[in-house]
């Protein structure tokens, strides 16, 4: 498995067999990721990249110019990145930065990051992770996932928020009603439709208030089989 990083200029780099990690730099890089699974990592860009795994086309930031081959993951940066995955499983890190992520078929594991992301699975079983409070926020700040499924088998990762301010990784609960009572303690989650979408808020304080918020994109009678707590 390597790690491998371009400098400024058009680079040339090839990960062979393994697990690799490439960062192309600035440039017009020709990158070919090899054998086993690839991951493509812009997580240096501040400006903004578009970028298809499909394609293997590129642009914006440190990714104009890029040609690449053989990946199957993505790294963004902090800027505002427009991701776009393979028909195969993908992994996608969107980094801070209002991110638009849009994964094909296969089982995918996409992570928006900090700030507001528009979040897309495609078919089969998909995860949508969270590693922050900060990753969606309340009201016009929230992370929007536009097409949860039941039947592929879709689930919302909360398992790495510690859901006690302040406590050793605690994990969330439902409220009363399955989830659709009202906040009575740290560590909860509850959801509610409304507008004809579906808003899933956390809380983590003990002050009966939501400090964070995920919106799904229609109605959906959630349970606690679309969580991983």
């Amino acid at each position: 498995d390597n790690s491998l990083s371009g400098l400024d200029g058009n680079d040339i780099i090839n990960g062979a067999a393994g697990d690799d990690i490439i960062s192309g730099g600035r440039g017009g890089d020709i990158i070919d990721g090899g054998d086993g699974i690839d991951t493509l990592d812009y997580g240096g860009d501040t400006s903004g990249i578009d970028i298809s795994l499909e394609t293997g086309a590129a642009a914006g930031g440190e990714s104009q110019g890029d040609v690449f081959v053989n990946f199957e993951n993505v790294i963004g940066g902090s800027g505002d990145d427009k991701i776009l995955g393979s028909g195969g499983a993908n992994s996608i890190w969107g980094g801070t930065g209002s991110d638009n992520i849009r994964s094909g078929s296969g089982a995918d594991y996409i992570a928006g990051g900090g700030d507001r992301d528009f979040l897309r699975g495609g078919a089969d079983a998909d995860i949508f992770a969270y590693t922050a409070l900060s990753d969606s926020g309340l009201d016009s700040e929230h992370d929007v996932i536009l097409d949860f499924s039941q039947a592929e088998g879709d689930v919302i990762d909360l398992s790495l928020l510690d859901a006690i301010a302040g406590g050793n990784d605690n994990a969330f609960v439902l409220t009363g009603a399955g989830g659709a009572g009202a906040f009575t303690g740290a560590g909860q989650i509850r959801f509610e439709q409304q507008g004809g979408q579906t808003l899933i808020q956390g809380e983590v304080t003990g002050n009966g208030i939501a400090d964070f918020e995920i919106a799904i994109a229609s109605l959906v009678t959630l349970t606690a089989a679309d969580f991983v707590l």
